[in-house]
């Protein structure tokens, strides 16, 4: 089973860069640092869900696990079909859910993504750029 880890977050002046790691290596997701901040909106076209103390959200009265890094968080489920989720922390897309499978499942290595090589020690320098949907901007 295919999961998604957290390993690593640098705080850099005014951003926060969070590193996790997936079967397409690691990704790197870069958001400006303002304190504690307001919660995430997400659009009406999203489903909502709260993660759990282990990482885990509810769909449909079952368990799905997808990261304890974003315990306490709130997360939008994006539908691409009658199958398939855009899994969103904010406006960065995170993964992809399975709602059949009731799995939690990396994006394929993307343009838009940056695999970095982030070692102990290393600085996490990466332009991001996502094409976001429309009512994201």
């Amino acid at each position: 089973m295919d999961s998604i880890k957290y390993i690593g977050m640098d705080v850099h002046k005014e951003t926060i860069s969070i590193a996790v790691l997936d079967s397409g290596g690691v990704r790197a997701v870069a958001t400006p640092l303002s304190g504690a901040g307001p919660e995430p909106e997400y659009p009406a076209t999203m489903l909502v869900r709260s993660v759990r103390h282990q990482g885990q959200i509810r769909w449909k009265k079952h368990e799905v696990f997808l990261s304890e890094v974003l315990w306490g968080e709130r997360v939008g489920l994006l539908p691409t079909d009658e199958r398939w989720f855009t899994i969103y922390f904010s406006r960065f897309p995170i993964a992809r859910f399975d709602s059949r499978k009731l799995r939690v499942l990396p994006f394929p290595e993307e343009k838009g993504f940056c695999i970095a090589d982030a070692g102990e020690g290393d600085d996490l320098e990466c332009t991001l750029r996502l094409d976001l949907p429309k009512t994201l901007l």
